[in-house]
């Protein structure tokens, strides 16, 4: 008698932060010790609820996760149901289970201009979704907007939509600290540049918001920001977005979210920034229009616009 098909593999590798960080920690209530094994980023090899699970650690490098995957062919022969893909990317190899992707690299899809396409880092995971997409049974988004993304490039039939809540504890008036929050990495489509250089017009026009961000150190020299600060007299503060639960009590402590981003398939800081009740200003895409109304919409791609959009936002208030 052939066993019946129990166990599920969830493939989290490259995972450690943002939105993938959101959807693993989401889909920690569904695991189930003695029928998931998990290939795990090492950087999260401290947190404690994996100590439970068949845990394979995968570095972060390209050669790492192509073995990984090598590796898991191993187990298609045995009773694996699912091969459950975190990271948004389809698998190079062709597993005799049922593969599903939960689908949160929009980036990977919608370069910010011809010449980032060719430099950036999502050059790669951009090509193995391109040869690789056929590998996958099953895709899952959480927005709409992600799923009019995909369904371009993979048929709609094998496209479903998850709907996600976002579950915060939140404090009713506290004191306001900051005018805006950027929780963003310093990745080219969450475009800093402009969000930096509209507020070096506002400091032009003698004013000057607060704003919060969340950059590593590195990002930080890259685009200068300290320097710009120190020119222009910008009072932005970056408080790197390390723990979570504490980082999340900065949004009550905000008047907005300021959102410049190009590309997004979750969202976060626009479904956090909702659960606290703050006002968002965004970019003019899909991805932002049910989460803001139509005056705090901006050109992302115009410092410009996303100055005076401040501007107007800022009058209102007044």
């Amino acid at each position: 008698m052939i066993p019946e098909k129990k166990i599920r593999i969830i493939y989290a590798a490259g995972i450690h932060s943002g939105g993938g960080l959101f959807i693993l920690n989401y889909l920690k209530n569904n695991m189930k010790v003695n029928e998931d094994i998990i290939y795990l980023d090492e950087r999260l090899k401290k947190d404690p609820f994996f100590n439970k699970f068949k845990v394979f650690l995968v570095k972060d490098n390209f050669f790492s996760k192509i073995y990984s995957e090598f590796e898991i062919r191993k187990y298609t022969n045995s009773n694996i149901k699912k091969i459950v893909f975190l990271n948004g990317l389809p698998p190079i190899f062709k597993y005799r289970s049922e593969v599903i992707t939960y689908f949160q690299n929009a980036n990977i899809l919608n370069f910010v201009n011809k010449f980032d396409k060719f430099i950036s880092s999502n050059l790669l995971r951009s090509l193995k979704f391109f040869f690789f997409k056929k590998n996958v049974n099953k895709w899952i988004v959480f927005s709409e907007s992600a799923r009019q993304d995909l369904k371009k490039i993979i048929n709609k039939k094998i496209i479903y939509k998850e709907n996600i809540t976002v579950q915060i504890k939140t404090k009713k008036n506290e004191k306001k600290i900051y005018d805006f929050i950027y929780p963003a990495n310093g990745g080219s489509h969450k475009n800093h540049k402009n969000l930096i250089e509209a507020f070096i017009i506002l400091a032009k026009l003698n004013i000057f918001p607060r704003l919060l961000i969340t950059l590593s150190e590195v990002d930080m020299n890259k685009l200068k920001i300290n320097d710009y600060c120190k020119k222009f007299k910008l009072k932005i503060i970056n408080k790197p977005n390390n723990d979570r639960e504490k980082f999340l009590k900065s949004y009550g402590r905000s008047k907005a979210l300021i959102f410049p981003s190009y590309s997004e398939t979750l969202g976060l800081p626009l479904m956090e920034a909702k659960k606290f009740g703050i006002d968002i200003l965004a970019s003019d895409r899909n991805f932002s229009k049910e989460f803001t109304i139509k005056k705090r919409l901006f050109n992302p791609d115009n410092p410009k616009d996303i100055a005076n959009t401040i501007i107007d936002y800022i009058h209102s208030k007044s």
